[in-house]
């Protein structure tokens, strides 16, 4: 069982990799972008590029090593920590964005679950 959460944290992680990566379109940063200083429109490119790159890495290990990642020390404190980044992401969520709107909403119930997926292996 505790595999198949792994698996399924791996999977979640994976899928925000993949949104991520629609950044671009979706916000219409060909568009927005350049309102702001080139410092700051560098900085927005370059953590979604980093995010994007280690939510593929984990994700990926994560899946890879289902198995083994509950069963070692090292493995239950990466998903430990991961349900703390969750956690701690949706509270930027409703510190951040107004959770007026159905997206700061659902992204916020997103952000719970990320958290429950990669706690799932630990119970």
């Amino acid at each position: 069982m505790a595999a198949a959460f792994a698996i399924a944290a791996g999977a979640f992680d994976i899928g925000i990799g993949l949104f991520h990566l629609g950044f671009w379109r979706l916000f219409r940063w060909g568009e927005q972008l350049p309102r702001l200083s080139a410092l700051n429109a560098a900085v927005m490119q370059a953590l979604n590029v980093s995010l994007t790159l280690l939510a593929f890495i984990l994700g990926g290990l994560l899946i890879a090593h289902a198995g083994e990642l509950p069963a070692s020390t090292l493995g239950r404190e990466l998903l430990a920590l991961m349900a703390l980044f969750w956690l701690a992401r949706g509270v930027q969520q409703a510190v951040f964005f107004e959770l007026k709107r159905l997206p700061s909403v659902v992204f916020l119930v997103l952000c719970v679950l990320g958290a429950g997926l990669h706690l799932g292996p630990l119970v």
